[in-house]
């Protein structure tokens, strides 16, 4: 069974960037920590953010970058054939003709607010990870932290649990299941950003807050 790598590019220079499609060989950066064998071939699932259609192509794993200084992010690159290059090509088309400003349902602002970032589920032994937000909206959020832990690389992995609240006592403290969407930087800081799960009432209260703060509005306690 061949591996599979999923990405949504943010921006027509995102694509651009990592769609390199000049020269003698074709060829795509996919930023992941997902394992992937040299010399594999890949099935890909690409798209623009916010955009229905998706574009479905092989190719084959050419070198890795497993991080770096600066704004370099882990991933792999992949090489590919005279048929899935032409997928690439028109990847690049579409992405100068699409608008990636209105694709969140949601107001997303800046955020500092810290948080915990549990990675395992807190009833098998989880041990959380201090984090804290690089921006916030009522259905997602940019975790930012040191590293990129293992339950964040793996496709397969269970929801990560996000604590909010950290300075209130454990009990007070809102929780919610989160889905990560891709890894890399925002702002200069690595993390990764996610979607929430079925927030609760105390989760949905206390994004709230946060969005009033993050907006200058006055919020009590």
């Amino acid at each position: 069974m061949l591996s599979r790598l999923s990405f949504d590019f943010r921006s027509r220079e995102q694509a651009e960037e990592f769609l390199l499609v000049e020269g003698p060989e074709s060829s795509v950066f996919i930023p992941t920590l997902q394992a992937v064998t040299l010399g594999e071939l890949v099935d890909l699932d690409l798209g623009l953010t916010g955009q229905r259609p998706r574009y479905q192509l092989q190719a084959r794993a050419k070198w890795f970058r497993r991080g770096g200084n600066g704004r370099l992010l882990p991933g792999v690159c992949l090489a590919c054939d005279a048929v899935a290059a032409l997928t690439l090509h028109q990847i690049i088309r579409d992405s100068r003709f699409h608008s990636f400003l209105f694709t969140r349902s949601d107001v997303r602002l800046p955020c500092a607010a810290s948080v915990r970032v549990y990675l395992r589920r807190r009833a098998k032994g989880g041990h959380p990870v201090a984090a804290h937000l690089g921006d916030v909206s009522l259905g997602g959020a940019f975790v930012a932290l040191e590293g990129f832990p293992q339950a964040v690389r793996d496709p397969g992995a269970p929801p990560i649990l996000l604590e909010f609240a950290v300075d209130r006592p454990e009990r007070e403290r809102p929780v919610v299941a989160c889905n990560v969407r891709w890894i890399g930087f925002l702002n200069g800081e690595k993390g990764f950003g996610c979607s929430f799960s079925d927030p609760d009432e105390r989760v949905k209260a206390e994004l709230a807050r946060l969005l009033l703060i993050a907006s200058g509005s006055p919020s009590p306690r």
